[in-house]
Order: structure tokens, then sequence, then C-alpha cells
């Protein structure tokens, strides 16, 4: 096995597929750092709402789309951009 796949302390929160799990409140998280990066793509599609870059507009969506795995409000949100950003096209 290789050891660099193994964290040697027992802990009970890990980074998981791009989830925080953490097995003594049964919690999924989504991480800090995916959240920011979140709001800095939102804050530049807002900055110019009718010119948003295709690049921008599909990291918003998969952004919102994989948060919706763990957030129940996720397909909603995930749909709603999806319509809005063909309406704006």
């Amino acid at each position: 096995m290789a050891a660099d796949k193994w964290d040697m302390a027992a802990t009970s929160i890990v980074l998981f597929l791009g989830y925080y799990i953490n097995s003594r409140t049964m919690t999924v998280t989504w991480p800090l750092y995916k959240r920011l990066i979140l709001i800095e793509d939102i804050n530049t599609a807002l900055a110019n709402p009718t010119k948003v870059p295709p690049k921008v507009a599909a990291s918003i969506l998969g952004k919102v789309r994989a948060a919706g795995n763990i957030a129940p409000w996720g397909p909603y949100v995930s749909y709603s951009l999806a319509v809005a950003i063909k309406r704006a096209s």
C-alpha cells in the first residue's frame, strides 16, 4: 500500500471526493474554499450580467450542481440557474 494515501492520525472528519464527512455528527459539508470560489464566480458574473463568459457560467452551474448533491435546495437552484442562463443567451 502507498504510504502517502493514508493518514496516520485517526480523525472523525475526512475530506472525501470534495466533501468533508464528519462521522461523529453524521454530516457532510462543502469545504469553505469551494464556497469562496463559487462566490467569486458569482460576483464576476454579477459585475456585468449581460456579458457573462461561458466559462464562468459553466463553472457556476457545475459548482451549484456539485453542492446540490448534499443540499436539499440543490436541484431547484441548479435547474433555475440553467433556465436563467438559457434565457439570457
